[in-house]
């Protein structure tokens, strides 16, 4: 391969402004979408209103799954979730030892357990969003804590499993122990969610920015702990806030069928970008829990191409032009293309003797600050 200088000279004659980087053909090119959400398909629903036509939906629920401590429990739960629509499914008593993240071909696995058999919460995280992932940390077997980048906002989930209603006082104030050290190390824009064991049954006067008007049951002791916890840290729980039929707000049932109580909740400090909150009935998996899954609009980033200036610089005479275009000349005679270059090293080393001969003795402050302006 012979670098031919007339090449060279015709781009600067036509001051053609070259990127600092090799870039793509297509639709990815001077500024790829990175970490954007809107790069999977299946997220995406069509909207084609003027309103809505910069926004986006993501999907984000929470589940007891009872057990996750088996391959074959996993196996099975993937299979329930191959029609259900999410990208963030919190999971509650995974019953899985260990403080790990585990990545499979659609999906990744995150999950914190410390107890053999009892308790346990994770995450199931869809592929195409590990970019954005930023932090898991798992602060118990009751508490994990999620870092999120969709769209250049960070969020942070954390999943739970509260003790149950028989559980000893030392128990549950460990638990909110725990959630306050979550929320120390939480961002601007936060979700909790998960198996609460707690009825916040119907809201008071006083309630109005932590509960809607649609409430399911009576309150219980520990649904009081829950009602104090979010007005402590400013948190709607977004379950109450959207209209259902009664038999879509339950979220367990008891083992012989007669008991049906909404114990699993979503709550937030941004309430504003929730659009719903449901009850998915249609998951075949062993589990005496339902579903609960929230549909958030978030706004979409448009990318722009970067924009190069082009110099107002040109070369001023023939003579300048003739030792530019010697020196040009002798400068990539050194340039012998071989196997240890690769396209941008190549690319470099033109860049680095363009630089290189439009330096003169007398313009050489001056052109080094055009030059760069030139190329750059």
């Amino acid at each position: 391969m012979r670098l031919r200088v007339s090449s060279v000279r015709i781009l600067f004659n036509f001051r053609f402004c070259l990127p600092t980087r090799l870039v793509t053909a297509g639709e990815l090119d001077q500024n790829p979408p990175v970490n954007s959400i809107h790069c999977n398909p299946l997220t995406q629903e069509k909207d084609t209103s003027k309103k809505n036509k910069n926004k986006i939906d993501f999907h984000i629920g929470t589940y007891n799954v009872r057990t996750m401590a088996s391959t074959a429990k996993l196996i099975d739960l993937t299979n329930a979730l191959n029609n259900v629509k999410y990208d963030i499914l919190g999971l509650s008593e995974m019953r899985k030892v260990g403080h790990c993240i585990d990545e499979y071909d659609d999906f990744m696995l995150c999950y914190s357990g410390q107890t053999k058999g009892r308790y346990g919460v994770g995450f199931i995280i869809k592929k195409y969003l590990k970019p954005c992932v930023k932090n898991f940390i798992g602060l118990s077997d009751r508490v994990a804590l999620l870092d999120i980048d969709i769209n250049d906002t960070p969020i942070t989930i954390i999943q739970v499993y509260a003790p149950t209603e028989e559980s000893d006082e030392v128990e549950i104030e460990s638990f909110y122990e725990t959630l306050h050290r979550a929320h120390a190390n939480s961002s601007k824009y936060t979700i909790v969610m998960g198996d609460f064991n707690a009825k916040v049954g119907q809201k008071d006067t006083e309630e109005n920015k932590l509960l809607g008007r649609f409430g399911f049951g009576k309150r219980s002791s520990r649904g009081q702990l829950l009602i104090q916890y979010a007005q402590e840290y400013n948190l709607s729980i977004m379950n109450t806030f959207f209209k259902k039929k009664p038999s879509r707000k339950w979220t367990w049932k008891s083992p012989d069928q007669t008991t049906m109580n909404e114990i699993d909740y979503i709550l937030t400090n941004f309430p504003n970008k929730f659009k719903d909150v449901h009850v998915l009935n249609n998951i075949k998996f062993p589990s005496d829990h339902r579903m609960v899954r929230s549909k958030i609009s978030l706004k979409q980033i448009k990318k722009s191409r970067v924009k190069y200036k082009c110099s107002t610089y040109s070369l001023k005479n023939q003579n300048e032009t003739n030792f530019y275009l010697e020196k040009l000349e002798n400068n990539t005679k050194s340039i012998k293309p071989d196997d240890t270059y690769t396209g941008q090293s190549l690319y470099n080393k033109l860049e680095e003797c363009i630089l290189d001969s439009m330096k003169t003795e007398k313009q050489k402050e001056k052109r080094n600050f055009t030059c760069l302006a030139f190329i750059y």
